[in-house]
């Protein structure tokens, strides 16, 4: 999938200027990485909420990725990382405590198989999302129970040989949407129109007022590795996007 991509490594100083929005990617799979480091970081709740994965892997995956999304903030914050803590809203989407905040720093976070990703602006609503394409899936049965009328009649006139890239297309595009909204998968997915074709680009083509002007909010799909699709979008326009990988040895979680 094309899109946004160039991926940075860290910059010596952290910080948010109100006209960016910085993009992080974050892989679990590094040798380097100590699982004892990042666990760690995690405060009571987030170790219970790791340990009740079935499969280590998914255990390790969300411990990285938490602890990662707490030691940027702590960078971005200039404050210990062991001072970070979250409110959540009534669908659960967490957001930094009100006191910790006054900044207005936004975040939201993704994370499938191996990759991680956690998106940061500052007082505006943002919402990323992260799907590894899987194969086998059925596009049109799926698609039909995410998709408007009009825009479901709009996908099954596609080729079968793009009918996956369109579908993980609108699905990565929606659901960014919906957790900048805060709301998740509890939004009904057939209330919003976005782009999927493969001739358009990134865009809410119809959207409820209750959230705001359709052409108020941008879309961007990100490249992050090859069989995965992803998607950011933020309640604004005109703010440019940085990326940056959490590669570098900047990156390793702090001792604790």
């Amino acid at each position: 999938m094309n899109g946004l991509s160039g991926w940075a490594l860290r910059p010596s100083q952290l910080s948010m200027p109100r006209d960016q929005v910085h993009v992080w990617r974050i892989q679990s799979t590094r040798e380097e990485f100590d699982k004892s480091d990042f666990r760690k970081l995690l405060n009571h709740s987030e170790l219970l909420r790791a340990d009740r994965f079935r499969f280590e892997e998914d255990r390790w995956r969300f411990t990285v990725v938490r602890g990662f999304l707490r030691h940027l903030l702590s960078s971005y914050l200039q404050v210990p990382v062991t001072e970070i803590d979250f409110a959540y809203n009534e669908s659960g989407k967490p957001s930094l405590a009100i006191h910790l905040n006054k900044y207005g720093l936004q975040f939201s976070v993704a994370h499938s198989h191996e990759y991680g990703l956690v998106a940061l602006s500052c007082d505006v609503q943002i919402g990323i999302d992260l799907e590894f394409e899987r194969s086998g899936v059925e596009y049109l049965q799926l698609a039909e129970t995410l998709l408007s009328d009009v825009q479901f009649a709009e996908f099954m006139k596609v080729p079968p040989d793009v009918q996956g890239a369109c579908f993980y297309r609108f699905w990565t595009r929606k659901e960014a949407v919906a957790k900048a909204i805060g709301i998740g998968l509890s939004m009904p997915f057939q209330s919003f129109d976005v782009s999927f074709q493969p001739d358009e680009s990134p865009g809410i083509i119809q959207l409820d007022s209750l959230w705001g002007p359709a052409d108020k909010w941008s879309l961007h799909d990100l490249d992050v590795a090859s069989g995965f699709a992803a998607a950011l979008a933020v309640h604004c326009r005109g703010r440019s996007v940085h990326l940056f990988d959490g590669a570098s040895a900047g990156d390793k979680p702090p001792r604790v």
